[in-house]
């Protein structure tokens, strides 16, 4: 499948803006202008959301599509919108130049959009994709991402993430085909489940452990994985790490010849502050006050 970098070599034009640089996640942002085309765009790694700008010719210009069948044609205007699916090879065709707004936005950000709106794991997702479609939410967010582009305001990141969202939510509601994964009835982690995820947290100790891997790890969406993380641990997935970090550190701890900033470095904290502070809370001593009771000196 093709890249957002790489859309451009299947449909010439002229690139008039471009997020790329910005470092923007999950999300580009593209302006093009185009002559009359007839193109074939291969597969597309991206959610595609086109947002017609300038139409020279009458203010409407006809736009015709084919997904392996018969072309399909709709009129289009400024402020109007084209979705695009991603994964699926296209033709398209128009006669008349064109000033246009791309968003290509990453599935893994629809998704997690999608489980964290629903409270579900989703198990497939398909967004139809259309010639002509009008929303004034979608078409006024593209224009605030042309603004944010522009004019690089204060929180810029954390105002293109809402933007983003915001987007995604007006496509699930709009475009989405939703299949969601069946929850298992007892509403705790299957022994298969368990195991895998213990294997990570094990595995992984020695970093920084996010809720997102956790649940992944396990095909869930985070609000899913907690409640059932819950149900089959007795604590929250924070508590049970922090407790693994401890037994992994007393374990090394036994040997006196790691030192404490190793322990420390091995077991996931991020210094040895980090661990000792860690150790008073949980068992109201220091490591090194542990390790002399581990193995006392001769």
């Amino acid at each position: 499948m093709i890249t957002a970098e790489e859309f451009q070599d299947f449909v010439p034009g002229e690139l008039i803006f471009d997020s790329s640089a910005r470092g923007w996640r999950e999300v580009t942002l593209k302006g093009f202008r185009y002559t009359g085309l007839e193109v074939t765009i291969p597969p597309l790694e991206s959610y595609l959301i086109v947002l017609y700008d300038r139409i020279s010719k009458g203010g409407t210009a006809q736009v015709e599509r084919r997904y392996g069948g018969p072309w399909q044609t709709g009129m289009v205007e400024k402020g109007s919108l084209t979705v695009h699916n991603c994964g699926e090879e296209a033709e398209w065709r128009w006669k008349y130049p064109l000033e246009v707004t791309h968003l290509y936005l990453d599935p893994a950000a629809v998704k997690r959009v999608a489980e964290d709106v629903f409270d579900k794991t989703v198990e497939s997702l398909n967004i139809e994709g259309c010639i002509r479609s009008y929303n004034p939410s979608i078409t006024r967010s593209l224009i605030l991402f042309q603004t944010e582009l522009r004019n690089q305001g204060f929180g810029e990141h954390l105002y293109i993430d809402a933007l983003k969202n915001q987007v995604i939510v007006d496509i699930l509601r709009g475009h989405a085909d939703l299949v969601f994964r069946k929850e298992s009835s007892s509403g705790s982690l299957t022994v298969a489940e368990r195991k895998r995820l213990i294997e990570f947290i094990t595995t992984n100790i020695h970093q920084s452990l996010q809720l997102t891997e956790l649940a992944a790890c396990v095909n869930l969406n985070m609000y899913s994985f907690v409640r059932r993380f819950k149900s089959t641990f007795g604590c929250t997935p924070h508590s049970y790490v922090m407790q693994r970090r401890l037994a992994c550190a007393k374990d090394l701890l036994s040997s006196r010849s790691v030192p404490l900033k190793v322990v420390a470095a091995s077991s996931g904290y991020s210094d040895q502050s980090h661990m000792t502070r860690a150790f008073q809370r949980a068992m109201n001593c220091t490591p090194k006050e542990l390790r002399r009771s581990l193995r006392p000196l001769p």
